[in-house]
């Protein structure tokens, strides 16, 4: 390594340049999704709580993949001094840790998602409940796979360090397991919603437009796939900083990609609002009627679902969500109804037993009309 190639190939902006164009579509759509739950419809939940903690590890990643660009990530080892060549793998390596945990964080959100439609359904519930701690395991392995794959762990990155290391296959055999069902799990949560939704009464455009946006993540899933094509250049330890460019690439590019694939469909209460479509709009005019006016007589109905587990007397309002939903998530519908701008309460009847309830209020009055 003597540091004077520098006609040598560096894929170091290509990567930068990736990267950070991926974050900033990323934040981008994260920060509608955080105006839409905490501004819109009031309904900040779990899933909020998972996708962020998916962004800041994200952004860790990226970061440490900026500094080890800035030490030689992308260019061949012969091209770098030995203390660049040290500090360029030690940021890769730690920068793998906090991809791993980011998709995983994301697909939990994903999966938190779902947990608020389908509230009474047990088998639904137990599946999702088993994909989340099967990815919780995975995942968490795989980072004891990168880190304890070396004894000390700074040995991984500077082979002059007394000590031992696994050899290299075995954690790439098990990245290959890891990615390959990272994969699979992608699929799943991008198709299965498909068909929860289809179960509902709501008209076919409805259930189409909601399916596609709801299936993003498939283009997650093909990224996923690419990745673990690439983990074979893991093993590839003598030339790390160039040989492992691609799976770099691909790593940022599945993370992202989750991140906005699961941030659109909560985005329905927010596109409708752009759209003129404004919760003050959709305030019930009788209402104001009967407040405001107090003559004649004013009948107003408001029709009430009430299954025999009552939404009233489940856990799903303290469970999901952080707090109560309160002020305009109550135009919009609360617990699932208000996540993606859909009207679910209605959708859910078919599913649910019980009955429905028609309550009428009648208002007198004999004063006269307040001018």
């Amino acid at each position: 390594m003597d540091g004077q190639l520098s006609t040598q190939p560096n894929d170091s902006i290509m990567l930068l340049s990736v990267m950070w164009s991926e974050f900033s579509v990323a934040a981008v759509i994260l920060t509608a999704r955080i105006l839409t739950r905490t501004l819109v419809i009031s309904s900040w939940g779990w899933d909020d709580m998972s996708m962020c903690l998916s962004m800041v590890l994200a952004i860790m990643d990226t970061s440490l993949l900026t500094a080890s660009v800035h030490h030689g990530l992308g260019k061949h080892a012969t091209s770098l001094t030995e203390a660049e060549y040290i500090n360029a793998n030690k940021y890769n390596w730690i920068s793998q840790g906090c991809h791993v945990m980011s998709t995983n964080f994301g697909k939990v959100s994903v999966i938190l998602f779902l947990l608020r439609i389908v509230v009474n359904s047990r088998s639904q519930r137990v599946f999702l409940y088993t994909v989340m701690a099967m990815l919780m395991v995975i995942n968490s392995v795989c980072v004891f796979t990168i880190f304890g794959q070396c004894t000390p762990t700074s040995r991984l990155w500077d082979q002059d360090i007394p000590g031992y290391c696994w050899p290299p296959h075995y954690q790439r055999d098990y990245a290959f397991f890891q990615g390959s069902f990272s994969a699979f799990s992608d699929g799943l949560l991008a198709i299965y919603p498909i068909f929860v939704i289809w179960k509902l009464q709501m008209s076919k455009r409805t259930k189409t437009c909601l399916g596609c946006v709801l299936a993003l993540g498939i283009v997650a899933m093909i990224a996923a796939i690419i990745k673990t094509i690439f983990l074979a250049s893991l093993t590839a330890r003598s030339d790390y900083t160039y040989d492992t460019i691609s799976l770099t690439i691909w790593t940022n590019t599945e993370q992202y990609l989750i991140i906005i694939a699961a941030c659109i469909p909560p985005l329905g209460p927010l596109l409708k609002i752009a759209m003129g479509k404004t919760p003050t709009a959709q305030q019930s005019s009788s209402n104001k009627y009967a407040s405001k006016h107090y003559s004649g007589e004013q009948q107003i109905k408001h029709p009430v679902f009430i299954p025999k587990d009552s939404l009233l007397s489940t856990n799903e309002s303290s469970c999901y969500p952080l707090r109560e939903y309160k002020g305009r998530s109550r135009i919009w519908g609360d617990g699932s109804e208000g996540m993606v701008g859909i009207d679910f309460r209605e959708a859910r009847v078919s599913q649910l037993s019980g009955i429905m309830k028609t309550t009428e209020v009648h208002i007198e009055s004999n004063k006269d009309p307040v001018e």
